[in-house]
Order: structure tokens, then C-alpha cells, then sequence
């Protein structure tokens, strides 16, 4: 009892003595940011004219400065500042260095490896309104589904900001909320929409300091037409910017998940100095808490180590042939295309033991009919088949018709009306996974207190689990390579039909075969007995890509229902946004603003 109350009162004094320091540093800023309205014209092209209207009072300092730095193939260009209905004068590149009196009425650029900094002189102190103006190219950028605007135009101020304001239209085009979608957030709280043919962002409560006011956007093909083109979809890039994020963490309350790291605005907002301990403290609890309900999947030590990247050959199949332990540690490491194409490796398994057949089937489309590739169940007369290999060649059957035979559109049906189903079953074969790892040796689990006071358990990767890891990458880097590998045996062919279950989970199934092909032409004549008028190599190339398509269409269900749950401002459609959570992946615009 004396240890709880002596690590009670320690962290309450160390709080009220950081709050305490924050806040007479905060009394001590020489700068006071009012408000932010940035206004943004985008031309077909994707270059943009921008205009950022900036009010503060300055107490301290000689000069503000606009950080536009981690620029993607962007160029800033034609700087103007104006107050007052007063020009400043352009000098070109801007030296830092000089007196108040010397950068009164002046601007100028610093060009940085990554970007810039756009610079004025304060000339006085006191409350200024400044109008700053300059050109960027490339701010719209195309990608494989049409184009998009991801950009950074507030970062890193170094005191808190009012109110704050976005607002981007193209010269030419209105936009809809039919052909276009959009997010906001980086730190700020606030609503975005698209209105009379343009997209406004605006902040519902003041920034704080060192917080960001990100943007992204989704127009359909037509709307810009960019110089710069991104090889990926907006999918991927959305995903990639969005992890993390706030909207990340409104799909998973959503979901009726925890969220130990996020608490009301109000709370963060008025007392940041506690954030530390709240997190450290209060939050660490309930985040163990979290942690044992979701039966430890998380591996305290684990990540992509410098063995994995280049390791040895190896010839043993993936933690002593354990499907479930490597599909868990791939999740683990974030080397799955998807989580949802075990389900094209288990498809891809009982067609080549004929558990599972392919088939043709006829499809309508408009006037016409076609055939489609279908497959059509049989019966899993396998007792030794793990249970959750059962229950997924159920679940399977279920969605099927009544011959049995399961389209890929008719799947994906089913799975939007049972999707909580295939959720279940996916959780629990990472969890038995997980298990399967903890078996092994591979995962340690040990007995943890936090502050003397909350007992938890922490999992971590054992030397053995490194040594299984290495060796799985090792396993597949000898299935990419497998026709330079001089040393090879006949009897070797009798563990082919394994090697592509874990190509295929490694999403290299297609490269593999035609290894297998080059090496033994025989192998697929042997090994399988199709009914199609088809090269039994190129049939299983098909058999491949249904196998991926079916557990895509499970995906596309995900993505679906990640959006709706998510609600309105995730899906893109505009709304409410907010959150201390940044977004991820890169954006231009970056670097920190501020009085210096």
C-alpha cells in the first residue's frame, strides 16, 4: 500500500510540475497565430496558385516563415507577400541573418535539399495581417484510377492556431461529390466538404502547436489531367496515408474495438503536459487490458530484422510445415498482400487435391451471355483436415448454390450479408496461429507489472522464433531462385505440391510454376488431371489467379465495410475530422512554420 501511494503522489507532483512548465512557456511566446485561410486554384495540369492569408501578433523575432518542405516533384515558384495593400519586396534568396530593420518590407525564399522555406520580414511587432502568394507545380498527380491531391499546408507551428481554413477549387471544373472524395485531419479538428464546386476544410476548435492540416483528395479520371503520374492506385496510397490516422482509429470504435490512445478533444487540447502520464499511466492500463483480450497477438520485440532481408537458402518448409504459424507471422511482420488470401491458398490446396473442381458456367452480360470460370465443391474427406480448414470448406459450401458451385460475384454477395462470419474465422486462425507459434518455442511469453501496480503479460520473439523467420524468408527466397539451385534430388518433386501452398500464401505461386515447368514439363501433367482442352500448366495459372480473385472478392467486402463503419468523413464523402493522430505515408508540404 505505501508503494502505490509513494508511485501515486511521484507522477501526480511530476505532473502538476510539467503542467506548471508548460504553461509559463506558453505565457513566455512571442507569437500568437489568429487565424489561417489558405486558398488554392488548380489548373488542369495539376500546377496551382495559392494564397495563404495569415494573422498573428508578434512580440519577438525578425521574421515568420512557411516551411513547404518533403515536396513529391513539386516546385514553389513567384512569391509575393502584401500588407496592408503594401508589396514587399521579392530579394530572391532570403538571408536569415539579417537586423529587423533590414527585412523590413522584403521576402524571400531559402531552398532547402527537400523544399523550401518562404520568408518576410515581421518589420514591427504587433498584430500583422499578411497576404503570401506563390505558384506550385504538381499539386494534383495522377494515378492508376484517376488523381489526387495529398498535401501538408499547415505543419508544425510553434504555438497553437485559432482558426484555420482550406479551401481548393479548379479553374475550370466544379467538383461534386460524385467525382470526388476527400479526408482531412494531421492533428486538426474540424469539418470538410465539397460546397458550390469546391472543396472547404475549416477547424472547429484552435490547432495545437506542432499539430498539421493535411488534405487528401480522390477525383475521378477527367478532372485534372497532371504531369506527374504515381504507378498506384488511390487505394493504396489512401490506405498507406490514412494507417494511423484518426479515421483509422474511428473504424475501429466502430468496430467496438478499444482505443486506449485517443480521449476527448477538450482533453488534449487543455491539458497537453499531462499527455505523457496519461499514456504512460492511466492508458497503459487499459491498453494491457486490451492487449490480453485479444489473447496477446501482439509481439512486444518483434520486427523486419536486417537477417530477414537477405537470408540464407533454405530448403524447410516454414515452422516445421505449420501453415497457420506462418501465415501468423507474416501478419505479424506486414508481408501479406492481404490478410484474406488464406482463403485463395485453401482454395488453391483442394484444387489440387481435387476436393474442388473448376468449372464453366454461364454469365450475362447486357445482351449477351458468356461463360465464367467457377469452381464447385465436393466433399472434404479428410479427418485429419485441421478444424478450421473444415469449418472454412463450410462456410464456403454454404455460399455456394445448390450444385454447389460458387461464382466469384456470388461470394462476394454472400460476404457482404456474413461477413462477420469470414471475420471470425480469420481472427481465430491467426489467434491458433499465434498459438501454434507459442508451441513451438518461436513467441516467449513472460509475466510484466507497470509501475509496480498492473500485471500483464508481454510476448516476445524468441532467439528460436528469429531463427524460424529467417529460415521461412530463407524458404522463399529458394522458391524464387529455384532453377539456379544446382543441388536437387527427384524425390524432391513429391513436396512440389507443398512449395506452391507456400508460394502462393508468399504471393509468388505464379512465378514458382513456371520454375516448376522449366525444370520438370512433366510435373503438372503428372501431379493434376484437368478436364479442359488446356495445357494442364496453363490451367493451373488459371486455377491461380481464381484462387486470388476469390479471396480479393472478401477483400473488396472489407474495404466496402471499412468505409460505411468508418462513417461519412472516412469514406471520403466529406464531414467531421479530428484527432491527435497524424496521417501516414508522404505528403508534400512538410517542415515547420513559425517567428524567428
Amino acid at each position: 500500500m505505501k508503494r502505490l501511494f509513494k508511485n501515486t503522489f511521484l507522477i501526480v507532483c511530476l505532473s502538476f510540475c510539467c503542467f506548471f512548465l508548460k504553461t509559463n512557456s506558453t505565457f513566455a511566446d512571442g507569437v500568437k497565430y489568429s487565424s489561417s485561410d489558405i486558398s488554392v486554384i488548380v489548373e488542369k495540369n495539376g500546377n496551382a496558385h495559392i494564397t495563404e492569408v495569415w494573422k498573428i501578433d508578434a512580440n519577438e523575432g525578425t521574421e515568420m516563415y512557411l516551411g513547404k518542405e518533403d515536396l513529391q516533384e513539386q516546385t514553389i515558384s513567384n512569391l509575393r507577400v502584401t500588407e496592408n495593400g503594401r508589396e514587399y519586396q521579392n530579394i530572391g534568396t532570403w538571408n536569415t541573418n539579417e537586423s529587423l530593420q533590414n527585412k523590413a518590407y522584403k521576402s524571400g525564399i531559402i531552398k532547402k535539399p527537400t523544399g523550401y522555406e518562404l520568408c518576410w520580414g515581421l518589420s514591427s511587432y504587433g498584430e500583422h495581417n499578411f497576404t503570401v502568394s506563390y505558384d506550385m507545380t504538381n499539386l494534383a498527380k495522377e494515378c492508376a484510377d484517376g488523381s489526387f491531391i495529398y498535401q501538408t499546408f499547415i505543419r508544425n507551428l510553434a504555438d497553437s492556431l485559432d482558426e484555420a481554413k482550406i479551401t481548393i477549387e479548379q479553374e475550370d471544373t466544379k467538383f461534386t461529390k460524385e467525382d470526388t472524395k476527400i479526408w482531412a485531419g494531421g492533428g486538426a479538428f474540424g469539418e470538410i466538404f465539397v460546397t458550390d464546386g469546391k472543396i472547404v476544410a475549416s477547424t472547429t476548435s484552435p490547432m495545437d502547436a506542432g499539430a498539421n492540416f493535411v488534405i487528401l483528395a480522390q477525383f475521378d479520371k477527367g478532372i485534372f489531367s497532371p504531369a506527374v503520374f504515381v504507378n498506384t492506385t488511390f487505394g493504396e496510397l489512401k490506405d498507406n496515408a490514412l494507417k494511423g490516422s484518426d479515421y483509422q482509429k474511428n473504424y475501429d470504435r466502430a468496430q467496438g474495438r478499444s482505443d486506449s490512445q485517443s480521449n476527448g478533444n477538450s482533453f488534449w487540447r487543455f491539458t497537453p503536459a499531462l499527455i505523457p502520464f496519461i499514456i504512460v499511466f492511466i492508458s497503459r492500463a487499459l491498453f494491457l487490458k486490451t492487449k490480453r483480450r485479444n489473447d496477446n497477438i501482439v509481439i512486444h520485440n518483434d520486427h523486419f530484422r536486417k537477417e530477414y532481408k537477405n537470408p540464407e537458402y533454405s530448403r524447410s518448409l516454414p515452422f516445421e510445415n505449420n501453415l497457420f504459424a506462418t501465415y501468423t507471422r507474416l501478419k505479424n511482420l506486414s508481408q501479406l498482400e492481404s490478410d484474406f488470401d488464406i482463403i485463395g491458398v485453401y482454395l488453391l490446396k483442394w484444387i489440387q487435391s481435387h476436393r474442388v473442381d473448376l468449372v464453366k458456367v454461364e454469365s450475362k452480360k447486357l445482351l449477351k451471355k458468356d461463360l465464367e470460370n467457377a469452381i464447385k465443391f465436393k466433399t472434404l474427406k479428410d479427418d485429419a483436415a485441421p478444424q478450421l480448414e473444415k469449418e472454412l470448406f463450410d462456410i464456403m459450401t454454404s455460399a455456394a448454390n445448390k450444385d454447389k458451385i460458387l461464382r466469384k460475384k456470388d461470394f462476394e454477395k454472400w460476404c457482404k450479408n456474413n461477413f462477420d462470419t469470414i471475420e471470425s474465422w480469420l481472427g481465430r486462425y491467426n489467434k491458433f496461429g499465434f498459438e501454434e507459434l507459442k508451441n513451438m518455442g518461436a513467441v516467449n511469453v513472460h509475466e510484466k507489472k507497470s509501475f509496480g501496480l498492473f500485471k500483464y503479460t508481454q510476448n516476445d520473439i524468441s532467439q528460436l522464433g528469429i531463427k524460424y523467420t529467417s529460415e521461412m524468408f530463407g524458404f522463399k527466397k529458394y522458391l524464387k531462385d529455384f532453377t539456379v539451385i544446382n543441388e536437387r534430388e527427384v524425390k524432391e518433386v513429391e513436396l512440389w505440391d507443398e512449395y506452391l501452398v507456400y508460394a502462393q500464401i508468399f504471393g509468388i505461386a505464379k512465378e514458382v510454376s513456371k520454375q516448376f515447368k522449366d525444370l520438370y514439363p512433366q510435373y503438372f501433367e503428372e501431379r493434376f488431371s484437368f478436364d479442359y482442352m488446356m495445357d494442364n500448366y496453363l490451367m493451373f495459372l488459371l486455377i491461380n489467379e481464381l484462387a486470388r480473385s476469390y479471396a480479393h472478392s472478401v477483400q473488396n467486402v472489407y474495404n466496402q465495410r471499412f468505409n460505411t463503419l468508418a462513417g461519412e468523413a472516412f469514406s471520403g464523402l466529406g464531414g467531421s475530422f479530428g484527432g491527435t493522430g497524424g496521417f501516414g505515408g508522404s505528403s508534400g508540404g512538410g517542415g515547420s512554420s513559425g517567428v524567428r
